[in-house]
């Protein structure tokens, strides 16, 4: 496994008991929810309000593959919930609403 940092946030959900659910919006921008799972758990964590008014976490970090990504997790009981998995890159692109 050396060198291969896809699988350690896998490992660390076994290990450190750190579950993440994905709602179908998730796959809006089509990345990868290994990558999202990646961010979760590797990103800087920030806390947000989400669209609803409801208190979230922003994950921004680099995923496996080099990109940088945008995630928004909610919890729910003992739960993170990601709800919106994004690049960055598509924050800056014109004309973006996500």
């Amino acid at each position: 496994m050396t060198g291969d940092h896809s699988l350690r946030p896998f490992v660390c959900d076994i290990i450190c008991g750190m579950p993440l659910q994905f709602r179908d919006s998730v796959d809006k921008h089509g990345v990868p929810r290994r990558s999202t799972w990646y961010v979760f758990m590797t990103g800087k964590a920030t806390p947000t309000t989400t669209n609803q008014g409801k208190p979230g976490t922003l994950h921004i970090g680099v995923d496996d593959r080099g990109v940088e990504l945008e995630i928004i997790t909610v919890r729910r009981g003992r739960d993170d919930i990601a709800i919106h998995a994004m690049p960055s890159s598509h924050r800056h692109q014109k004309g973006n609403r996500s």
